[in-house]
């Protein structure tokens, strides 16, 4: 497949995005700006982090690429190391090793149960409305004559 001509090249410095995203007012500058043109005062805070949102967006993403482009090998020789590590400590591993790791795995998951309780027991409230919604609304298109269903007369 022919490359686009139209995009530009990968640029990591990204000195080739739009000028608006390099260039614009600070925030008490584009708030004059937005009241000069006859908003609301009430609207300004919200359009200018709306406005905001695109660059703030855009330079995080610079600066996870450039991190990690600067970082790869780096980051990859250490991930494989440590990776190696676990994979032969459990693989090559004396029975009772395995048995104390997956211990030592269940203690924590019965820790973080015991932390988290009321979270996870509103996530599973969430769950059960949804499920039972579901439900409820499965019954009332399989009564209502759904296709496949036959209404008795």
């Amino acid at each position: 497949m022919a490359p686009d001509l139209n995009l530009p090249e990968y640029n990591p410095d990204y000195r080739d995005l739009p000028e608006y995203v390099w260039n614009r007012p600070s925030y008490d500058e584009e708030k004059r700006q937005l009241l000069a043109d006859g908003w609301e005062e009430a609207e300004v805070d919200h359009a200018v982090k709306e406005c905001n949102h695109f660059r703030e967006y855009v330079w995080r993403h610079i600066r996870n690429w450039k991190y990690y482009s600067k970082n790869f090998a780096t980051l990859r020789l250490k991930s494989q190391i440590y990776n190696e590590k676990r994979s032969h400590q459990l693989h090559n591993a004396a029975p009772n090793v395995k048995a104390a790791a997956k211990d030592r795995h269940r203690k924590s998951q019965e820790k973080y149960h015991i932390k988290n309780r009321e979270k996870l027991a509103f996530k599973e409230r969430e769950r059960r409305e949804v499920q039972y919604a579901w439900h409820v609304l499965n019954s009332e298109l399989e009564t209502e004559g759904a296709p496949g269903v036959i209404e008795e007369e």
